[in-house]
């Protein structure tokens, strides 16, 4: 296990190893799940760890309320009193079917052997749903939030299954996905050609490629308290990044200001969409600068008072970062964006 000082932009070992995952609580508690060694504690980030399970191969692990569940490789097992007293649940977890998940309603999703279950009370009881015949998720291959519940089995052709209603209808889409997360704005996953998000549900998928110069796949996809997005990859480490969707645009049209919104997507591989509100009516000029300074696009247009929005394609441009900015007679703004082919 380690730890990041984003002050002193340096790493820790805190100690253990061979760490399948990491869970932490707001309180700075640390469960740390082993293969071999069990699973371990820690109340003083790290510098101490207490062996609470003593089953050898412990997959995943999530505390819920007072109730810790640890995905064992002979099944779900789960303490209410930090470990003194182990007890089974009906999920057959084990080898790579491993995922937990807790959405925000408080219930508690899980793998077993073929199907889902779900819990109601923090993981006290569990109930299995519907059969859809796979044989394993992965632990980064699960994700939940209020309404949609999305998984994808680890067998080559098995579809992304989602459902938009709290799993009572399922649904599914050809795509093998590798790991998956998301927030209150958008879903998104990783595939073995690039990053895939959704801002609807589903209803529509966007796409961006991984960069020429990257080898490898993103295998795990983290947020932090902040928002902040970070791609673990199987070859390249670990990377930090924010990555914007959407602006909202009810709350741009009430602004009697020029404000240029965030770019997005952004980073993007296609178009990228520029929002900004005007103040009044006016002629405004957008370009595109490289990172040399040179001045690569000129568009002038003449645009109403309130809120607008702009697509620009990149197509022709080598993969990079540009500068657009927004120029009129009182204002001038800039933003940076992130161009992947």
């Amino acid at each position: 296990v380690q730890s990041y000082n984003r002050l002193t932009n340096e790493w820790k070992n805190i100690g253990l190893q061979a760490v399948l995952a990491v869970e932490t609580t707001a309180e700075g508690e640390i469960l740390a799940a082993t293969n071999g060694g069990g699973l371990f504690q820690s109340t003083d980030m790290g510098a101490t760890w207490t062996n609470i399970c003593q089953t050898p191969f412990v997959l995943n692990v999530k505390k819920i309320n007072n109730t810790i569940l640890a995905a064992t490789d002979t099944g779900l097992i789960r303490t209410t009193n930090n470990g003194l007293n182990w007890f089974s649940t009906p999920v057959k977890s084990g080898g790579e079917n491993c995922a937990i998940e807790l959405n925000t309603n408080g219930d508690v999703w899980a793998a077993g052997m073929k199907r889902l279950y779900k819990s109601i009370d923090s993981g006290l009881n569990f109930d299995s749903t519907n059969s859809f015949g796979f044989i394993y998720i992965e632990i980064n291959k699960l994700y939940v939030h209020d309404s949609v519940i999305t998984f994808r089995s680890n067998e080559n052709v098995s579809p992304l299954f989602y459902s938009i209603d709290y799993g009572g209808i399922w649904q599914n889409k050809d795509i093998p996905i590798l790991s998956i997360n998301g927030n209150n704005e958008y879903i998104i996953a990783s595939t073995f050609k690039g990053i895939i998000y959704t801002t609807n549900k589903f209803l529509s998928i966007d796409s961006i490629s991984y960069p020429r110069d990257f080898y490898g796949y993103v295998k795990e996809i983290e947020f932090d308290g902040n928002g902040k997005l970070f791609f673990g990859t199987s070859s390249q480490g670990l990377y930090e990044m924010d990555f914007i969707v959407n602006v909202k645009e009810d709350i741009a049209k009430i602004t009697k200001n020029f404000i240029m919104y965030p770019l997005y997507p952004n980073p993007f591989n296609s178009s990228v969409i520029c929002s900004y509100n005007l103040p009044q009516s006016s002629n405004i000029k957008i370009n595109i600068f490289n990172m040399l300074g040179e001045k690569i696009e000129e568009t002038n247009v003449y645009r109403s008072a309130g809120f607008n929005k702009e697509q620009i394609s990149l197509n022709g441009f080598v993969s990079g970062i540009y500068l657009i900015t927004i120029e009129g007679k009182d204002f001038f703004a800039v933003q940076k964006a992130v161009f992947l082919k």
